[in-house]
């Protein structure tokens, strides 16, 4: 039981923070994806709050595009 819930929080928990960075970043044309999929596997919980936090509202930001004027 010991070795089943540290194989989840030591591998799984961060592998599934990392695929759904990964996934929200390449929607969000986000350069440098695999990066920061790479830095929430690795920093977890933190890794995944400066990337929705810092970097996800400044690309969604630089994303939107302004109205045209008629």
């Amino acid at each position: 039981l010991v070795i089943c819930c540290s194989l989840c929080l030591g591998f799984i928990v961060p592998l599934i923070l990392a695929i759904l960075v990964y996934k929200d970043a390449t929607k969000n044309n986000i350069e440098n994806a695999v990066l920061w999929a790479i830095i929430a596997f690795i920093f977890n919980i933190v890794g995944t709050l400066i990337y929705f936090f810092l970097i996800r509202p400044e690309a969604i930001k630089k994303n939107q595009t302004p109205p045209v004027a008629q």
